[in-house]
């Protein structure tokens, strides 16, 4: 089910722990003043706590110069243990009754929760806002098992089929008493597979038209060994997750990464990645 408009108005007078939220950001290899849209869930009044789960190969340190930053519940995972074990463990920590997925670098609005909160139902529930590049669209978008087409006309009444990105999700936390992070994966397709956890379940899922983010991704590298490493993470990834769906998945996978490793390839002039 999807539902595109206001659900509900609350009341001034509406407990505002009721609709409180927890952030969730995983950091990697940077430090905790770098997070984008950090001081903004700082000040929130919505804001319940803000879990830091810091992949890195070394542990960071909160500023006490942050603003409200007793807010900040830091966790080093001792390494890189993955963006789904790093999640699970900020989830079972997390006790407001709504948990905000953030990317470190995405931007948000001055009143993004604020906003987010005015379609809050109550009843487990997804809510997605639009996250768009410089260039497009990429959440909401349409997930046809292991394929994703973006949308473009700004219709999102395809219930059977919309999805989401993780960052920006906000998520009812009594819906992880039925999905979890699938911690066989390891950085690509964590939000994809949650999402059609999501479907299985039939839990509504809320496009909040009205808030836009905006993401940067830095996928472009001209760092050989970075690519390689990053080549064999989505390696890995793509199999585990395509093999779901079978044979016809197991096809697509091998036929998406011969291409990408074509492309590496022609990118370095080098047969390294025929070996990976």
């Amino acid at each position: 089910m999807v539902i595109t408009n206001h659900s509900i108005d609350f009341p001034i007078s509406h407990s505002v722990r009721k609709r409180s939220v927890d952030i969730i950001i995983i950091l990697y290899e940077q430090g905790i003043e770098e997070i984008t849209s950090l001081k903004y869930f700082l000040n929130s009044p919505i804001v319940h706590g803000v879990y830091i789960r810091d992949n890195s190969s070394h542990p960071h340190e909160v500023s006490a110069a942050l603003p409200n930053c007793g807010l900040i519940h830091y966790r080093w995972m001792g390494g890189n243990v993955g963006l789904p074990k790093a999640y699970n463990n900020a989830v079972a920590e997390c006790n407001a009754p709504f948990i905000c997925i953030m990317d470190d670098d995405t931007v948000v609005p001055d009143d993004f929760l604020e906003e987010a909160a005015t379609y809050f139902i109550d009843e487990p529930a997804i809510y997605l806002p639009l996250v768009r590049t410089q260039r497009e669209l990429i959440s909401p978008h349409l997930q046809f098992d292991y394929r994703i087409q973006a949308i473009t006309d700004g219709d999102f009444s395809d219930s059977a089929h919309v999805s989401g990105i993780n960052s920006g999700m906000v998520l009812s936390r009594d819906v992880f008493a039925t999905v979890r992070y699938d911690e066989s994966l390891f950085l690509d397709e964590v939000d994809h597979q949650l999402m059609a956890q999501i479907h299985e379940r039939d839990i509504p899922i809320i496009v909040m038209e009205d808030i836009v983010l905006h993401q940067s991704f830095s996928y472009d590298s001209n760092n050989m060994q970075a690519d390689i490493h990053r080549f064999r993470i989505w390696k890995q990834d793509t199999r585990t997750y395509y093999a779901i769906f079978g044979k016809d998945g197991k096809r697509a996978a091998k036929i998406r990464i011969r291409m990408r490793r074509r492309n590496l390839i022609r990118k370095y002039k080098s047969l390294h990645f025929l070996f990976i």
